[in-house]
C-alpha cells in the first residue's frame, strides 16, 4: 500500500591541471666593510585550463648596516605574488575559477643587539600591502578582496646562558584591517607570544618544546550587516624528542597540541587535535653534523 522510494544517482568527476613555474635570481654584495646589500627578482608563471597564461613579477631589495661588532641594523622591501592553489579555483564547494593573484608591498625594518656573549634580541615592525587577497568568507566561493592592510611588531629575546639548553621567547603584534570597510580582519590575532626550547642532556639527544599563547581574535557574522564578536584566545604546547643512533641516523618523535586544546584559526574551521609522529632520519652525507631542532 506504499510507493516505494527511489534514489537517483549522479556520476561526477572533475579533472584540472595547473601549472605554475618560477624563475628568480638574487645578488648578495658588502661595498662597504660595515655594509650589505641584497637584490633579487623573479618571474611567476601560472598556466590553467582554457584560459590564458598570468606572469607576475616579484622583487626583493635589502640593506643592512653594522655599526658595532653587536649590533645589525637591517631594512628590507619586497613585492610577492600568491597564485590561487588548485582547490581554490576548481573546489566543488568553495572554488573560483575566476580568481587572480594576489599581490602584496612589504617593508620590513628591524634591529639585531648581542646584549651579552649568551643572550641576543632582535626587533622588527613591518607593514604589509596586500591586493586581492585570496580568503573565502563561508559559505561564499573564495575570492579576491580588495586591499588588507597588515601591521606590527615582533621581539625576539634568545640565550643559551643555561649550559645545555638554547632557549627563545618572542612577542608579537598585529594590526589588521579591510581598506575597503574600514573593518579590522577577523580570526587576526593582535597578540600572540611563544617560548620554545632544545635541551642536550647528553650528546645525541636532544628535548624541544614550545608553548605558544594566542590572544582574542574578531569573528564576523553572516549577512549584509556584518556584526563582530570576540573569540577567546587559546595556548598550545608541542613536545619533541630526537635522538642519534648513529653518525647518520636519528629518531625523532613529536607530539603537536599536547594537551589536545580546541581551538579555530579561522572562523568554524576547527584546527587538529593531538598528533604524535615517529620516524626514522637517514642523512645520506656522512660527514652532515646531526641536527637537534628537528628541522
Amino acid at each position: 500500500g506504499t510507493t516505494a522510494t527511489r534514489l537517483d544517482t549522479r556520476a561526477f568527476s572533475s579533472g584540472a591541471h595547473v601549472g605554475v613555474y618560477s624563475a628568480g635570481a638574487e645578488w648578495e654584495a658588502r661595498p662597504a666593510r660595515h655594509l650589505g646589500t641584497v637584490l633579487g627578482g623573479a618571474l611567476n608563471l601560472q598556466q590553467r585550463p582554457g584560459t590564458a597564461s598570468t606572469v607576475e613579477p616579484t622583487w626583493l631589495a635589502g640593506v643592512s648596516i653594522d655599526p658595532s661588532a653587536t649590533l645589525t641594523l637591517h631594512a628590507s622591501a619586497t613585492r610577492k605574488v600568491r597564485v590561487p592553489s588548485i582547490d581554490q579555483l576548481y573546489s566543488t564547494s568553495a572554488g573560483n575559477p575566476s580568481l587572480h593573484a594576489e599581490r602584496a608591498y612589504a617593508i620590513d625594518i628591524g634591529a639585531d643587539q648581542q646584549l651579552t656573549t649568551a643572550v641576543t634580541a632582535t626587533v622588527s615592525v613591518f607593514q604589509t600591502n596586500a591586493h586581492g587577497f585570496i580568503e573565502r568568507d563561508s559559505p561564499a566561493p573564495f575570492a579576491n578582496h580588495d586591499e588588507y592592510r597588515f601591521r606590527g611588531a615582533e621581539l625576539t629575546l634568545q640565550t643559551t646562558r643555561i649550559p645545555r639548553l638554547a632557549l627563545r621567547a618572542s612577542y608579537a603584534f598585529l594590526d589588521s584591517n579591510d581598506i575597503g570597510n574600514g573593518l579590522p580582519l577577523q580570526t587576526r590575532p593582535r597578540h600572540r607570544a611563544t617560548i620554545d626550547w632544545v635541551w642536550t642532556p647528553v650528546a645525541g639527544s636532544a628535548v624541544r618544546g614550545a608553548v605558544s599563547l594566542t590572544g582574542t581574535q574578531l569573528y564576523d557574522s553572516r549577512g549584509s550587516n556584518t556584526v563582530q564578536r570576540t573569540g577567546d584566545g587559546y595556548a598550545l604546547a608541542d613536545l619533541g624528542f630526537t635522538q642519534t643512533l648513529a653518525r647518520r641516523y636519528d629518531i625523532v618523535f613529536d607530539i603537536t597540541n599536547l594537551f589536545d586544546r580546541l581551538y579555530d584559526q579561522a572562523y568554524a574551521q576547527p584546527r587538529e587535535g593531538r598528533a604524535a609522529v615517529l620516524g626514522l632520519r637517514a642523512r645520506l652525507n656522512r660527514g652532515e653534523t646531526p641536527s637537534t631542532n628537528g628541522h
